[in-house]
């Protein structure tokens, strides 16, 4: 069973990012069948799209929903997609304690 937060997070970052709603879409069906091999390269492509060069949303997007799927996906990958949605830190102090 799907989880509604998780729905309404997802929903939530395509309707406040309308040019990245298809890629959030993917990762909604996908997630719905917990293909996670396919989820995984999802977010890598995701968390590098130009849309988020401004903001914090990938950093609210990796707390709320990649953390979660740690033992889910590849921790290379995880890692990479980590790396990607820490450019939004704005204090460097604040990265280095995030405890992914």
């Amino acid at each position: 069973m799907i989880s509604s937060n998780v729905l309404d997070m997802l929903d939530k970052l395509s309707n406040d990012h309308p040019t990245v709603s298809g890629q959030v879409e993917q990762i909604r069906n996908n997630f719905k069948d917990s293909m996670w091999h396919v989820i995984t390269d999802q977010l890598y492509n995701l968390t590098i799209d130009h849309e988020f060069d401004q903001g914090n949303a990938l950093v609210s997007f990796f707390n709320d929903f990649v953390k979660n799927l740690n033992l889910k996906i590849n921790n290379l990958k995880y890692v990479r997609i980590a790396v990607n949605c820490s450019r939004q830190f704005q204090s460097k102090f604040r990265l280095i304690y995030c405890k992914i």
